[in-house]
């Protein structure tokens, strides 16, 4: 087979030999395990739980103090509350001057 070859200036260049691609050969157990691998890292919480949010909220934390304390934003904390159907200060007074 003839190695060389003529690009588009004119040029000779060498071509090696076009060598055909084998997988690999894929155990059962393999593929299994391969489907088991996490494709997203773990990322590592610091959620609080509902009952360490809610003594935040009752002592009268904000939402920026809470979010200081466990190192996150104020988006983040507002999440977590309306994640655990909790309300914030302002939700609690309102519930209380309707009473």
């Amino acid at each position: 087979m003839d190695k060389t070859h003529y690009d588009l200036t004119g040029e000779v260049k060498m071509v090696e030999e076009f060598q055909e691609y084998v997988p690999p050969v894929v155990t059962e157990e393999v593929a299994v395990a391969q489907k088991m691998i996490r494709k997203r890292p773990l990322i590592m919480s610091n959620k609080p739980s509902r009952d360490q949010l809610e003594i935040y909220l009752r002592n009268g934390m904000s939402f920026a103090e809470i979010a200081m304390k466990r190192d996150t934003s104020v988006a983040t904390v507002g999440n977590w509350i309306r994640s655990y159907g909790l309300q914030g200060i302002k939700g609690k007074k309102k519930l209380e001057g309707a009473l």
